[in-house]
């Protein structure tokens, strides 16, 4: 079953009751929350939700907010996912760090068997640091 709900700017609020309703779900397996304003807040409870999910196979999250924050808490939930193959993160506020942490999270992962990751397009971030004029 898939369910499509991009560019309807559920932002955090939203995405905390969709991920209340995928901790049990039982039938989903294919998530496109696409352009919907959400943050590090909202990646929380969807990476708590995809901790327990049993069923989701593939996730598009392409253009959001998720920032060094939001890598964090999506590389946690992954720890603990079984199921995920697909996860599309292209387009979003993610930058060098965030993400050779999300990689280096995965690829040490025994538990997860995420077979596909696009990070196309990030914006990635240069800290802390003067380019010359």
């Amino acid at each position: 079953m898939t369910l499509g709900l991009e560019g309807n700017s559920i932002g955090s609020k939203g995405t905390q009751y969709l991920a209340n309703a995928l901790q049990n779900n039982q039938a989903l397996t294919t998530l496109n929350i696409c352009e919907n304003l959400i943050d590090a807040e909202g990646i929380k409870h969807l990476a708590h939700a995809l901790s327990k999910n049993k069923t989701l196979t593939s996730l598009s999250l392409v253009s959001n907010k998720i920032d060094v924050d939001g890598a964090k808490y999506l590389a946690d939930g992954l720890q603990h996912n079984q199921t995920l193959l697909i996860l599309n993160l292209a387009k979003n506020e993610m930058g060098f760090e965030e993400v050779k942490h999300l990689a280096s999270e995965l690829y040490f992962n025994r538990v997860n068997i995420l077979l596909y990751i696009n990070i196309s397009y990030l914006l990635f971030i240069i800290r802390h640091r003067h380019l010359p004029p």
